[in-house]
């Protein structure tokens, strides 16, 4: 027979678990808790991203073009001022650190004194995809780590209004094991891989 195509082999996230993040109705999850997501644009045509994670919802907040970190700092900041109005105490803050931007963002909201009395609780983070997972046993950087955990929050939480690309990004990255000081780990194979195999 011929496998159905929402099965997904090697992969993190499967494409039938985002379909039913897509379509299934929300409900409110740690309403008091938001976590923002984002991902700096590096080069000519490429697009920035923000991403919100609250009360059982996920969207993309904004596309930004190009690397003007003003314009993010400042649409981190309505978006804060909107969470906040909606209830928010608790904010996490994660940056991609690759390409350098993430300190452009980063270093202005720390020492920023009126965005961090908006919430009871503030942590800002700049990650490094290559960095080491919090969990060594299982993976063997923090990218793969951070898609498993992404594949474990679509099993509760919405996605709303979903970008074209954001399937392919999140469901055809596939991975494999690798032997890290001896221990057998998942690694995500490189995105030049990917575009390699979709070309």
């Amino acid at each position: 027979g011929i496998a159905p195509a929402n099965l997904s082999d090697n992969t993190l996230i499967a494409t039938g678990r985002f379909e039913a993040a897509c379509s299934r109705q929300s409900v409110s999850i740690e309403p008091t808790k938001a976590r923002i997501g984002i991902d700096v644009a590096r080069y000519g045509t490429d697009n920035g991203t923000i991403y919100v994670k609250h009360d059982g919802r996920i969207w993309r907040h904004k596309q930004i073009s190009g690397q003007d970190t003003n314009a993010y700092r400042a649409a981190i900041i309505e978006l804060c001022e909107a969470l906040q109005a909606q209830g928010v105490t608790d904010l996490q803050i994660r940056v991609d650190g690759g390409g350098g931007y993430a300190s452009g963002i980063i270093d202005p909201l720390r020492i920023d004194m009126s965005f961090h009395t908006m919430f009871k609780t503030v942590r800002l983070h700049e990650v490094h995809n290559n960095g080491e997972a919090s969990n060594k046993a299982r993976y063997a950087d923090k990218v793969t780590e951070m898609y498993a955990e992404a594949a474990e929050t679509l099993n509760g939480y919405t996605i709303v209004n979903p970008p074209p690309q954001l399937e392919q990004d999140l469901t055809d990255r596939r991975y494999g094991f690798v032997n890290k000081s001896g221990v057998t780990v998942r690694k995500l194979e490189e995105k030049e891989l990917i575009k390699k195999r979709n070309d």
